[in-house]
């Protein structure tokens, strides 16, 4: 195994932050709608139940990608890939990640009927 791998050096250490704020946002959640803590986007600043929902669902999303992210980096790092092919697909994956995490909470605040509810 190469340590010096772009997949095993980018994937491996960005999957455990994910799967740790994951964590840490399950263990630690914000204990109501603010502007600097949790998962923050129109949707889920709704109401407190858009709020309350979303942070329990990107929680575990983060945890789930964070650890995906890990093992594919450690497979990645049995493979022999130039370091420019392993810096954009890591690259490519951290994002995608990201966006997919943002994707599905909203489709689940979305098909849960949290979306229209209103804080008044």
């Amino acid at each position: 195994m190469d340590l010096l791998n772009p997949l095993l050096i980018t994937l491996v250490p960005t999957g455990l932050i994910f799967a740790f704020a994951g964590w840490i946002l399950q263990k630690k959640p914000p204990k109501g709608i603010n502007s600097t803590y949790g998962y923050r986007t129109s949707r889920s600043m709704k109401n407190p139940e858009n709020w309350k929902f979303a942070q329990e669902y990107s929680a575990k999303e983060m945890m789930r990608i964070g650890w995906t992210l890990t093992l594919v980096g450690i497979l990645g790092g049995i493979l022999q890939v130039s370091d420019a092919v392993g810096i954009v697909f890591s690259v490519v994956l951290i994002v995608g990640s990201a966006i997919w995490i943002i994707y599905k909470t909203e489709k689940k605040l979305k098909e849960n009927g949290l979306s229209h509810k209103d804080t008044e």
